[in-house]
C-alpha cells in the first residue's frame, strides 16, 4: 500500500492545491477475488479565495466539512463570508464508494452556515448545515440536518454533534447521531473529561437502503500532563 498526499499553498489569486492518492497491491498464491491492485483518487481539489472578495470556492473531489456524514462528493462549493458568519452551498455527485471512480447514480445539493467568536475567557462556535441526495438507487431523497457547537469558559470545554435523517420509506425524523464530550482541568497537570456517543447510518448507497445497528458509547477519563510526562487513563 502507498499513499500519496500533496498541498500546495501560496498560488495566484490565495488558491491552494489539494490531492490524496492511495494506490495498493495485493501478493498472494492463492486465488485473488477481485481486483489486485487498485488507485483511489480520495481527495483533489482547488480553493481559491479571491483577496478582493468575501467570497472563497472549493471544486474537485472534496468532503463537505458541515455535514460529518455527507461523504465526499465530485462538484463545487462557494461560501460568503459576513463579520462572524459564513453562508454557503455545494453541489456535486458521489464517488462510487467501493473504488472511488467517478459516477453520476447519486448526486447531493447542500446549504451550510457557520459562526464563531472569541470573547472573553473562552470562544464559542456553530455549525448547520442541510443535505439533500437523490439518485437511481433511491426511492425517494434521503435529507440530513447537522448541528455542531464547540465553547470553551476557562478550563471548561463542552462539544456537541447532532444529525437528523429523513430516510426514504420513513415519514419522521430520526437522530442518527449525536455526541457529547466534556471536560475541565483540575490543576494544571490534571484535567477529566467524559463522552456520551449514540451512532446510526443510513445506508443509502445501496439498493435496499437501510440504518445499521445503534451503538452507543459512554467514556471518562483523567489526564496528567507535565513536560515530559504524559500518562492518560480512559
Amino acid at each position: 500500500v502507498s499513499s500519496l498526499r500533496m498541498r500546495s499553498e501560496g498560488l495566484p489569486g490565495q488558491t491552494q492545491f489539494l490531492l490524496n492518492v492511495r494506490g495498493s497491491r495485493r501478493f498472494s498464491s492463492e486465488q485473488i477475488s477481485g481486483q489486485a491492485g487498485s488507485l483511489r483518487l480520495y481527495e483533489m481539489k482547488v480553493l481559491r479565495s479571491p483577496p478582493s472578495t468575501r467570497l472563497s470556492f472549493e471544486a474537485g473531489r472534496f468532503r463537505e466539512r458541515h455535514t460529518p456524514s455527507g461523504g465526499y462528493l465530485d462538484g463545487a462549493s462557494a461560501a460568503f463570508e459576513v463579520g462572524h458568519a459564513s453562508i454557503g452551498v455545494a453541489a456535486g455527485f458521489e464517488p462510487e464508494r467501493y473504488n472511488q471512480s467517478f459516477q453520476t447514480n447519486l448526486y447531493k445539493v447542500a446549504a451550510f452556515a457557520d459562526w464563531s467568536k472569541r470573547h472573553k475567557g473562552g470562544s464559542t462556535s456553530l455549525s448547520t448545515s442541510f443535505m439533500r441526495i437523490d439518485g437511481d438507487n433511491l426511492a425517494s431523497p434521503f435529507s440530513l440536518i447537522s448541528v455542531e457547537q464547540k465553547s470553551r469558559l476557562g478550563e471548561i470545554r463542552l462539544s456537541t454533534s447532532l444529525q437528523l435523517d429523513h430516510a426514504p420509506g420513513l415519514s419522521n425524523w430520526e437522530v442518527s447521531r449525536l455526541y457529547v464530550r466534556a471536560s475541565t482541568s483540575l490543576t494544571k497537570s490534571i484535567s477529566i473529561n467524559g463522552r456520551f456517543g449514540q451512532r446510526k447510518y443510513f445506508k443509502y448507497w445501496i439498493p435496499d437502503g437501510r440504518y445499521s445497528s445503534n451503538k452507543e458509547q459512554v467514556s471518562a477519563g483523567i489526564q496528567f500532563s507535565r513536560t515530559p510526562h504524559f500518562v492518560s487513563i480512559n
